[in-house]
């Protein structure tokens, strides 16, 4: 009975478990006067049968009413019925003396004062910092809240007290690397990601689910892996992580706010993106090859550096040559045009001069020598050339 009483009074209401202490003392105090009637002695005064059976019953109506005075009156209960275990133990007079000098039970008027007192004080309310209470009256949220310390309400049934915490911040894990997912380049990536959250509307957040963890993690993961399907692997293991968490997160808070959880969601956090171990292998082949285009990239880059500024010098230096040359020639040839226009009035003249320059130019390079016609120079006429 004791063991009972104890499992009835940690937790649940546990009616079950207390119905069947209560009968097994109503049975156990029938036949302990019995036995007192027939052997011809007073019976026994119940002094601690009868405390835990006004206890336990206490205890069990309290818990049907989901008030917080059944796990004390359950608890009482327990610890009389381990007391009334331990005297049984003891010689018979030795307990019947110590129970003698306990106090009388009380009349029913006092139990009935004392359960009222005990009801009316499951009323006070205590709200930790950093929360809120959300009050239901007769199972309808009303829509005051209480703010934190100590208050009173009716009592349950009639008004009970949800405390929220509505400043502390929550994280929620949503893919832990095992199940990797699909990239939108169709290759498969693995995530170990996380989800913030904190309580923006107490009375939605109390009433908009049953397990509101459970659905922000399969929002989140639905959230997440939308974007990754969006995405090629390059973006989800470097450059675009912080872009994949923002439109992520944005996602998700989406779909909360429709669905009226009333949670704000902070973050979604990837603390690890890699590629499953199965494809490391191909994966480091292709970071290979993509090393090397690389390389090969900047080396072309590098060479067209150097060779297109000398390029482009040897092509202006061209240029001016040519531009140079053709001044040259442009100036030479308008001279020349000059000089025939000064020469046309005399054409004469002009005619005569040219022809002895001409005479002039071909003589240049011989040796003449002038003689009068009469002196000859050799016993016998000479060559045919000299004059």
């Amino acid at each position: 009975l004791a063991l009972g009483a104890l499992r009835g009074g940690s937790g649940a209401p546990g009616l079950g478990v207390g119905a069947v202490a209560l009968a097994g003392l109503v049975l156990d105090d029938a036949l302990r006067r019995r036995s007192a009637g027939r052997s011809g002695q007073p019976p026994a005064p119940p002094a601690l049968e009868s405390p835990a059976l006004g206890l336990l019953a206490a205890g069990a109506a309290f818990g049907a009413l989901d008030h917080a005075a059944a796990g004390p009156a359950r608890a009482a209960a327990a610890a009389l019925l381990a007391a009334g275990g331990l005297l049984s133990l003891l010689p018979a007079g030795w307990g019947a003396r110590w129970a003698a000098q306990l106090p009388a039970v009380p009349p029913r008027s006092a139990a009935a004062a004392a359960f009222a007192l005990a009801w009316a004080l499951g009323g006070l309310t205590a709200v930790p910092a950093g929360h809120v209470g959300v009050v239901e009256r007769l199972g309808a949220p009303l829509p005051e809240l209480l703010s934190p310390g100590l208050s009173w309400r009716l009592p349950p049934p009639l008004e009970r007290v949800r405390p929220i915490d509505r400043d502390g911040v929550r994280s929620e894990p949503l893919l832990d690397g095992a199940a990797p997912l699909l990239c939108g380049d169709q290759s498969l990536a693995a995530l170990r990601a996380s989800l913030r959250w904190s309580v923006a509307d107490p009375v939605a957040f109390a009433y908009g689910a049953a397990d509101t963890p459970a659905a922000l993690q399969a929002i989140g993961r639905a959230a997440l892996s939308e974007e990754v399907g969006r995405r090629g692997l390059d973006d989800v293991l470097t450059s675009g992580r912080g872009a994949l968490e923002t439109a992520a997160r944005d996602r998700a808070a989406a779909a909360a706010d429709r669905l009226g959880l009333g949670v704000q969601i902070h973050a979604i956090h990837l603390a690890e993106a890699r590629v499953p171990a199965p494809v490391q292998a191909a994966f480091s082949d292709v970071i290979s090859a993509d090393e090397e285009r690389h390389t090969t990239i900047d080396e072309a880059e590098a060479y067209a550096a150097r060779v297109l500024p000398e390029a482009g010098g040897e092509a202006l230096h061209r240029s001016a040559r040519a531009a140079a040359d053709a001044a040259h020639a442009l100036a030479r040839a308008r001279a020349l045009a000059a000089w025939h226009a000064a020469l046309a009035p005399a054409p004469a003249s002009t005619l005569r001069r040219l022809e002895v320059e001409a005479t002039e130019a071909r003589l240049a390079p011989l040796q003449l020598r002038v003689l009068p016609r009469d002196l000859a120079l050799w016993p016998s006429p000479g060559p045919a050339d000299v004059r």
